[in-house]
C-alpha cells in the first residue's frame, strides 16, 4: 500500500513539473501579436513616425522581427520582440500627444502675440518709387531629357539610402530614404546598414502626401547627412 501511495506522489509530481516547464516556452498568443499590431498601427496614425520617430521606428522594427521570428520557430525571442514592439509603441504614443499638446500652445501663444501687436498703431512708410521695368532677356536652353525611372536598383560600394534615393532614376530626392527602407525591410534591419550587391525594390505607387510624410520623418531621424 504504501509503494503505491508513493508511486502516486512521484507522478503527481511529475505532472506538475512537466506543466512548469511547458509554461515557461510562453509562446506569443494571437491576442498578444494583435495588440502589438494594433499599438504600432495606432502610433502611425496619430503621427508618431513624424512627432516620435525614433520610437516609431524601434516598434516598428521590434513588430517585424517578432514576425520573422515566428516564421522561423523561435517563440521566445518572438516574445520578448513583442513585449518590445508594445513598449516602444506606447512610448510613441505618450511622445505624440505631449508634442501635439505643445505645438498647440505654441500656436495659441503666438495668436496671442499676433492680437496684441495688431492693437499697435503702425504709420505707413512712404511709397517707395521704383525705376521703370524693363524686360528679361529670355535665354533658350537646352531641356534635358527625363531620366528613364526603375523599378529595382543594385546597391553599390558605399552607398547610403539616401545616396540611392537622391539617384535620378530613382527618386532624385536624398529625403525619400524611408520608402525604399520600408519597401525592404525584409532584407534591411537597421536603415544605415546596407551591403553592395543588394538589391532594393523601389516603390513607385508613393502619393505626394506619403512622399512629404518620408520627407518629415527623414528630417526628424537624421540618420543621414
Amino acid at each position: 500500500m504504501k509503494v503505491i501511495t508513493s508511486l502516486q506522489s512521484f507522478v503527481a509530481v511529475t505532472i506538475c513539473v512537466i506543466v512548469l516547464v511547458s509554461g515557461c516556452a510562453r509562446p506569443p498568443q494571437p491576442d498578444v501579436m494583435r495588440s502589438a499590431r494594433e499599438l504600432v498601427a495606432k502610433a502611425y496614425a496619430q503621427g508618431a513616425s513624424r512627432l516620435a520617430a525614433e520610437e516609431y521606428l524601434a516598434a516598428s522594427s521590434a513588430l517585424s522581427n517578432a514576425e520573422q521570428q515566428l516564421r522561423s520557430g523561435d517563440k521566445d525571442l518572438a516574445w520578448d520582440s513583442l513585449r518590445l514592439a508594445r513598449e516602444y509603441a506606447l512610448e510613441a504614443i505618450r511622445r505624440t500627444e505631449q508634442e501635439k499638446r505643445q505645438r498647440l500652445e505654441a500656436i495659441q501663444q503666438q495668436k496671442l502675440v499676433q492680437e496684441d501687436i495688431k492693437t499697435v498703431v503702425v504709420k505707413p512708410a512712404p511709397p517707395v518709387k521704383t525705376p521703370p521695368h524693363k524686360p528679361a532677356v529670355v535665354q533658350k536652353t537646352e531641356v534635358a531629357p527625363k531620366p528613364e525611372l526603375v523599378s529595382q536598383v543594385e546597391v553599390r560600394a558605399g552607398e547610403t539610402l539616401s545616396n540611392i534615393a537622391a539617384r535620378k532614376e530613382v527618386y532624385g530626392d536624398p529625403l525619400l530614404w524611408p520608402l525604399v527602407y520600408k519597401a525592404n525591410r525584409d532584407q534591411i534591419k537597421d536603415p544605415r546598414t546596407i551591403f553592395p550587391g543588394q538589391t532594393l525594390t523601389i516603390p513607385r505607387d508613393k502619393s505626394d502626401q506619403e512622399k512629404e510624410i518620408a520627407r518629415e520623418e527623414a528630417r526628424s531621424l537624421k540618420l543621414f547627412r
